[in-house]
């Protein structure tokens, strides 16, 4: 989707994301934004991913967990709940493994952050200049960000496409990955939020969604399933995930 009119914050990390009450409304919003205009080239990669989708009679279901070094630190609860919901997958047929030879992952964070942080310092400096009405997390992020240097900011960005190219194999052997949306409930205000995979899927540029699915008796807060699909994969994603919520749902 075209980002133009967007407020930025860093250009090769924005996203356009949705948020929605069911998949129906959010594959019609898609479509809706989706750019279908010659002008866009690109656009033909989305159904062409869409018929390869259509012409599979199984499906490979990558699952990333402690491949993830900070999954270690999530939640009993979260890794429960999800292990219980990748039981669930692989009984209703889907071929379910382990995501092999994915391990680099845990080298993005950093490279996340010095983008992310740098961008930040140049995007909102006068904001900055003027210390006032920014949260102290926003601060906090913006000062890193000019203490990183220029060349620091343009060596993490030569890596993003690398890194992409990597994972791009990976994929090869599957053709969706799930795994938990986050390492914990919605933290409350002033506790800090343990970290979790959806910023490597930013990273990387690759659709994902979240659904909601499972929920904390402790907390009376949900908690997601994230599922994380190929490049242009967005139209088989939001099948896919209509699919997965059929599955995990079937005896609620």
């Amino acid at each position: 989707m075209d980002r133009t009119g967007t407020l930025k914050t860093t250009d090769t990390l924005d996203t356009i994301g949705l948020l929605g009450s069911d998949l129906y409304g959010l594959r019609k919003s898609f479509l809706a934004a989706f750019q279908g205009d010659p002008q866009y080239p690109t656009a033909r990669n989305y159904f062409d991913r869409q018929k390869q989708h259509a012409a599979k009679t199984s499906l490979r279901i990558g699952v990333i967990t402690d491949q993830f070094g900070g999954y270690f630190g999530y939640d009993t609860e979260v890794k429960s709940d999800f292990a219980v919901a990748v039981d669930l997958l692989a009984r209703s047929g889907l071929r379910v493994m382990p995501v092999a030879g994915a391990g680099f992952i845990n080298e993005i964070h950093s490279l996340h952050q010095e983008i992310y942080c740098k961008a930040l310092s140049y995007y909102f400096q006068e904001e900055f200049s003027r210390g006032t009405q920014m949260s102290e997390v926003m601060t906090r992020m913006i000062a890193m960000g000019t203490e990183i240097s220029v060349q620091a900011y343009e060596n993490a960005l030569e890596q993003q496409p690398r890194y992409r190219a990597r994972f791009d194999r990976v994929f090869d052997d599957y053709d969706f990955i799930v795994t938990p949306s986050t390492a914990s409930v919605a933290p409350r205000i002033g506790e800090s939020e343990k970290d979790d995979t959806c910023l490597i899927w930013t990273f990387l540029g690759y659709p994902v969604l979240s659904v909601p699915t499972f929920w904390s008796e402790e907390q009376g807060l949900p908690f997601g399933l994230q599922i994380v699909a190929p490049k242009f994969g967005d139209l088989p994603l939001l099948q896919f995930g209509q699919s997965i919520l059929g599955i995990l749902t079937a005896d609620r």
